[in-house]
């Protein structure tokens, strides 16, 4: 079975196709945060290839961005010049020269084990915030559209990786944010991203779950998948919600 952390660096296998077809972050998620947490100087943990890094530059953080995987941070380093990029992990993460603003993840937490949150937050300034985003993509349609391919293609993977952390109870989030914050606030954003059936089995084929499978299994199934897809019109329409956690350090 392949352990959490080698499907946590799997992504670099396809760095170029992970930055091309995952979704950015809505403009207004990351103003929300952004006029939340008054100083500007920002450490992106999990930043992968700058997805969330480049709209946190835009709204006027100063970003380092930490990664553990080497391919994810060259494609990052071509695409957000101006971040300061590391290779390490949460865990091995040795921290920041002077106190931070706010500590992020976008896509990523899933990844850091819970005992490394409390580590992490010594890094922030007394006021300072954390910030764990997500794009959750409706698993329900998706399932309804391909359960049964992925029956076929997966089924010793059992519940994928990736459908058991969306369907994961927001309140796990929120309660282990507050374990750790003074204050808890949750912003939630509905927006939709229509895709050709080409497209869409790029974007799949950045998963972590797909990217787990034997070669053959992994472009069977996505061949499936686009077939399926271009019987029914060619296209689809993904409907996501960002969720931000968002926790205030210090009083």
């Amino acid at each position: 079975m392949t352990e959490p952390v080698d499907l946590a660096r799997s992504f670099g296998r396809v760095a170029e196709e992970y930055d091309r077809w995952r979704p950015g972050y809505p403009v207004e998620v990351i103003d929300w945060i952004a006029g939340e947490v008054e100083g500007r100087r920002a450490v992106e943990i999990g930043a992968g290839t700058g997805k969330a890094t480049v709209e946190f530059q835009r709204a006027g953080f100063t970003v380092t961005a930490v990664e553990p995987d080497r391919a994810m941070v060259a494609v990052g380093r071509a695409r957000v010049p101006g971040a300061e990029w590391i290779v390490a992990s949460a865990e091995s993460w040795s921290g920041s020269p002077g106190p931070v603003d706010l500590i992020y993840g976008a896509q990523s937490w899933h990844w850091v084990p819970e005992v490394a949150d409390a580590r992490l937050a010594e890094a922030l300034d007394d006021d300072g915030w954390m910030a764990w985003l997500w794009n959750h993509p409706d698993m329900a349609s998706e399932i309804e559209l391909f359960g049964d391919l992925y029956a076929r293609y997966m089924p010793e993977h059992g519940e994928s990786r990736r459908v058991a952390n969306h369907r994961r109870d927001p309140s796990y989030w929120q309660e282990r944010m507050a374990r750790i914050a003074s204050d808890v606030k949750v912003f939630e954003m509905p927006w939709e991203r229509r895709m050709r059936a080409s497209e869409y089995t790029s974007l799949i084929g950045t998963y972590s779950d797909h990217l787990a499978l034997a070669p053959q299994d992994r472009s069977g199934l996505q061949e499936a998948i686009r077939d399926r897809l271009m019987a029914q019109g060619g296209s689809i329409t993904l409907s996501y919600l960002t969720r931000v956690y968002l926790g205030r350090f210090g009083t």
